[in-house]
């Protein structure tokens, strides 16, 4: 009895000691299994996109900064057009790489159109040439290396690539050395890198290069002309390559094609943008932003506080011969005046108040590259820059010159209204082209004259999304 007690106690005590070493065994298993879940998880998020991860470069930014950006008055790719631009607020910078007589990459758009003393398409210059010669004679020029020490100490910026080169092998020899230069610095970076490409071929070679932030697709370079049939087609090789934007010419950009790049999860940054107006219309027509010169990311705000027209509330402008004339319409009532006179700083003074105190108030003039200047100059004088954006952006020139919209005048012609002044003989066939192309330039409004207004041109007009008047005043409007 004894043995049989004593062998129950033994196995008593025996089963107590089994049932604490399974607790211990099944908080043990507990543990496990949650650590393996956890590394399940987050393995299957990874592969499946499901990670947390930061905003993708073009969630938060409407406007990528062209070439580096700039005031109008640097060059492109230069280091104080970054710094403007930086200044700006600007996250996401575009530049342009060619290579040196001695295979090094530097940041160039064209050797010329640098404007380096001794340097151009037929001079290319070694890399020490390129950095020891300022741009325009007093700028800065940058090197690969130099881009890569600002996008390491900025570290919320993001770059964006422009190989030039029209082969796409050497594009892709080029983007192997930025690639090298990329891991030699610090490979980090490769997330903040978003990769150009110009024909669906080049993808895959740049994808074997290293894990960039993205790519985007840039239409230039193919045979799309604003169809909307191929304007799908490229939309469906994006979503199925894993690239999340397509980048046209702005001129081609129209509000059909959103809807296939909505369809597609595709977003879309038309380039390159001078005015106000064009910005205004790749907003309105559902772009998803732009690659712009001199726009900051606040000024993109102001712009939708300003993005009323004088098209939208006037027939349009009474026509004055002089400054005093003109002065003399406003105290009269008129909220839209034409004054067919140059510009000068006491008449830039006198119209610049008319608009401060008047908010509903427009001016127009010709075209003239001092005129522009002068009214910029003084209302930036008196006002400042917030405030005289918001006055500019009720200012219009009318021009007969299409090509006015350029680098060294977007600085003052960003926030004014531009209106082409259409006296060319031709037919529709020849009017149909000249719309196309003031479109591509920047320009809101077509003015015709009266004996040639008819149903026609106007159903013409507002297929390109211009606004068409009737000129029965028979003067000359500029160059």
């Amino acid at each position: 009895m004894k043995f049989v007690h004593g062998s129950n106690r033994i196995h008593r005590m025996h089963g107590s000691h089994r049932l604490h070493r399974l607790c211990r065994l099944h908080r043990h298993l507990i543990i496990l299994s949650a650590a393996l879940f956890i590394i399940i998880l987050m393995t299957g998020c990874q592969n499946t996109g499901w990670q947390k991860t930061s905003p993708k470069w073009y969630e938060n930014n409407p406007v990528v900064a062209h070439a580096l950006g700039t005031t109008g008055e640097e060059p492109y790719n230069s280091l104080e057009g970054f710094e403007y631009s930086l200044s700006k607020g600007h996250k996401v910078f575009e530049c342009d790489f060619a290579m040196t007589s001695d295979d090094e990459l530097v940041l160039c758009h064209s050797f010329d159109e640098s404007g380096q003393e001794g340097i151009d398409d037929d001079h290319i210059p070694t890399k020490e040439q390129f950095m020891n010669t300022p741009l325009e004679g007093k700028y800065t020029p940058l090197s690969l290396d130099d881009m890569l020490r600002l996008l390491k100490e900025h570290e919320d910026i993001y770059l964006v690539t422009d190989f030039k080169s029209d082969d796409s092998t050497e594009s892709l020899r080029q983007a192997g050395i930025f690639t090298d230069a990329v891991k030699a610095l610090d490979k980090n970076l490769f997330n903040r890198i978003i990769i150009q490409f110009y024909q669906e071929e080049e993808l895959a070679g740049f994808k074997k290069l290293g894990d960039f932030g993205g790519y985007i697709f840039t239409l230039y370079k193919t045979d799309f002309d604003g169809e909307v049939d191929k304007f799908r087609d490229y939309a469906a090789f994006c979503k199925e390559n894993d690239v999340d934007v397509i980048v046209m010419k702005k001129g081609l950009w129209r509000k059909a094609l959103a809807p296939i790049a909505m369809e597609y999860g595709i977003r879309v940054y038309p380039h390159t943008v001078y005015t106000r107006w064009q910005y205004e219309r790749m907003i309105r027509t559902d772009a998803d932003g732009a690659y712009c010169d001199n726009v900051s990311r606040d000024e993109v705000n102001t712009l939708k506080e300003v993005s009323n027209h004088w098209y939208d509330k006037y027939d349009g402008f009474s026509y004055a011969k002089d400054a005093d004339e003109a002065l003399s319409l406003y105290q009269n009532g008129e909220k839209a005046v034409y004054l067919d006179d140059v510009l000068y700083e006491p008449t830039a003074e006198a119209v610049g108040y008319v608009l401060a105190e008047d908010k509903d108030a427009y001016f127009a003039y010709p075209f003239d590259e001092d005129s522009c200047r002068i009214m910029a100059q003084k209302i930036y004088e008196i006002y400042g820059e917030s405030d005289g954006n918001e006055i500019l952006s009720r200012t219009v020139v009318f021009t007969k010159k299409r090509g006015i919209i350029n680098h060294e005048l977007s600085t003052y012609m960003f926030w004014c209204d531009v209106v082409f002044v259409y006296d060319e003989l031709g037919d529709l066939h020849d009017f149909k082209t000249a719309l196309k192309d003031v479109q591509e330039k920047g320009f809101s409004t077509l003015m015709v004259d009266e004996d040639r207004y008819t149903e026609e041109y106007s159903q013409l007009a507002q297929k390109y999304d211009l606004h068409i008047y009737e000129n029965s005043w028979h003067v000359q409007f500029g160059q």
